[in-house]
């Protein structure tokens, strides 16, 4: 989606829509999957697995695409952010169509719903209540998307003091956070156990140096300029190489403590190295496929939101059934995504677009 602060990139919004894709394909897995990855390397098919397996790293490159975009809006700090305009931003584009998604779930779990619930979206607590996804879980209108709301708006309320404390302190000070979060995870994990994980998986304690790395990889993409775009792709293909390395290894990621404490930055990292690698390669100049990519990934909050209900509508009343193999898994993935489409199309245009259409200029020229 444009914004008022800076030259619309159309490539990030390419991978927004890549990491719908990538989380939707990790839920649609289903229970006792044989495309799950088994640490055996069998065909090359088990690479599709390993990536299926690890689709849910989908939502840390929304973390990072945050934490990149914003740095480049605030010129890598030397814009100063306005709070309170970048506030009402945010509330613009994150709360309208949250608050729909919230009163249908309320609609459906009518009987068990209380003034909490609403309470859970002022306070910024979606991310709580339920162990596995936060407020909201149903099986009549699954909502378990809902809880990185609550982790990106707490990231965004932090976002202007962030960026300002890098332009005053520099970037030793972001990397000194950066070692905050890791050996805050390590103390949690050592009073409790790794399986703490998911606690730190659903929560900001485990996803803020996700963001601050995409704040910095933004300042580097600013300060190298479009130097040596000849070494975008190799940037590219090897961070997918390390990726598979890094899925393979942290498979199990919620049984070490290790990994849960340490997965999130190298994530972040290799997801940062995509992002720079993406945006600097010369591709050729498919102005369709350009548009195309880009108005999906205008759709990326509705389709992330909304792909549950739709996989359940399609499973629960239209006979599908989870995949069984690769081929079923992209034949029925492009059904569901493509009915998902047509649906965020619906809440895009008049839920999203109107609201977002409010916003206001929040950066000052930089000294």
């Amino acid at each position: 989606m444009q914004s008022q602060n800076i030259r619309y990139i159309a490539r990030l919004d390419h991978l927004r829509f890549f990491a719908f894709v990538l989380v939707f394909v990790f839920h649609f897995l289903g229970p006792d999957s044989p495309l799950v990855f088994h640490g055996e390397w069998m065909n090359p098919k088990d690479l599709a697995k390993l990536w299926i397996q690890n689709g849910s790293s989908g939502v840390s490159l929304f973390l990072v695409l945050s934490g990149f975009l914003f740095s480049l809006i605030a010129d890598g700090g030397r814009k100063p952010v306005r709070y309170l305009p970048f506030v009402y931003n945010r509330i613009l584009r994150i709360i309208p169509l949250t608050t729909f998604f919230l009163f249908l779930i309320i609609t459906v779990n009518r009987a068990e719903s209380t003034p909490m619930d609403i309470l859970r979206l002022l306070t910024l607590q979606l991310n709580t209540g339920h162990p596995w996804t936060g407020w909201g879980h149903s099986d009549a209108f699954p909502s378990g998307p809902i809880w990185t709301i609550a982790v990106e708006f707490q990231f965004y309320l932090l976002f202007p003091l962030i960026i300002g404390f890098i332009r005053d302190k520099g970037i030793r000070w972001a990397l000194g956070l950066i070692l905050l979060m890791i050996t805050t995870r390590l103390l949690i994990i050592g009073n409790n156990n790794p399986h703490i994980f998911y606690n730190l998986y659903h929560t900001i304690t485990g996803r803020l140096d996700q963001f601050v790395i995409g704040i910095l990889a933004g300042i580097y993409y600013l300060r190298s300029g479009d130097a040596r775009p000849a070494r975008a792709l190799p940037l590219m293909l090897a961070a997918v190489v390390l990726f598979y390395a890094f899925s393979y290894l942290f498979a199990q990621r919620h049984e070490s403590w290790f990994g849960a404490a340490f997965s999130f930055p190298v994530e972040a990292v290799l997801w940062s190295a995509v992002i720079i690698g993406y945006l600097r390669f010369p591709f050729p100049n498919w102005s369709w496929l350009d548009r195309l990519l880009a108005w999906l990934g205008g759709l990326s909050f509705s389709l992330y939101l909304f792909h549950l209900p739709v996989t359940l509508l399609a499973l629960k009343r239209f006979g599908m059934s989870y995949p069984q193999s690769l081929t079923e898994m992209l034949q029925r993935s492009a059904v569901i995504i493509a009915v998902t489409i047509a649906y965020a199309c619906l809440t895009y245009y008049t839920i999203e677009k109107p609201f977002a259409a409010r916003r206001v200029k929040y950066t000052t020229p930089g000294s």
